[in-house]
């Protein structure tokens, strides 16, 4: 998760999520909205506010995974994904499985 800006880094220096999803994420699909139930899910599994998951992380479409997988846009909401049992793709292609 270390290739992922900390909440504090995004703080400093503001950037849309389009663009870093551009950075992270190159050369692959993604759609900045999030299916809206899976949001709501999200919001009450990870403890995070509603901006928080919604403004963290992308919908990415690598080949791999046909319905797309979250994918964080910072180390706070990938920790919090993990540590609520998600599986999501982390920059390089990266799966990790949160099963606990």
């Amino acid at each position: 998760m270390q290739q992922l800006p900390t909440i504090h880094q995004l703080n400093a220096n503001p950037i849309s999520k389009g663009a870093l999803a551009d950075k992270l994420y190159p050369a692959t699909s993604y759609d900045c909205a999030l299916p809206q139930q899976w949001l709501e899910d999200a919001v009450t599994a990870t403890r995070l506010d509603y901006p928080m998951v919604r403004g963290t992380i992308v919908w990415l479409y690598p080949a791999s995974h046909m319905f797309g997988i979250p994918a964080p846009l910072c180390r706070t909401t990938a920790q919090a994904l993990k540590d609520a049992g998600y599986t999501f793709m982390l920059p390089g292609g990266e799966l990790v499985n949160g099963d606990a």
